[in-house]
């Protein structure tokens, strides 16, 4: 699927990512597993709508905490510098 926006990943009831929510509300699933790569910026703010990541963060947002991982979304930095040959 081209040009589409991913909302969040969507969790079974045995805490496995089995497909995504996509930004219009439609729900795809995978049928052996969900890889999610979005990119350095994307990765982490889908993961936090998914409910990881810091649990104070995610819940000031009115989101469900599902899993506690505070490094989700932190460190990212700009890359300031650019060398073209």
């Amino acid at each position: 699927m081209l040009n589409t926006l991913v909302k969040r990943v969507l969790i079974s009831a045995t805490r496995a990512a089995n497909g995504v929510e996509l930004a219009d509300g439609r729900q795809v699933f995978a049928k052996w597993e969900t890889i999610l790569s979005a990119g350095a910026l994307r990765t982490p703010q889908i993961l936090m709508l998914s409910g990881f990541g810091d649990p104070e963060e995610i819940e000031k947002h009115g989101i469900e905490y599902l899993l506690h991982s505070p490094d989700v979304g932190k460190n990212l930095w700009d890359h300031l510098g650019l060398f073209l040959p």
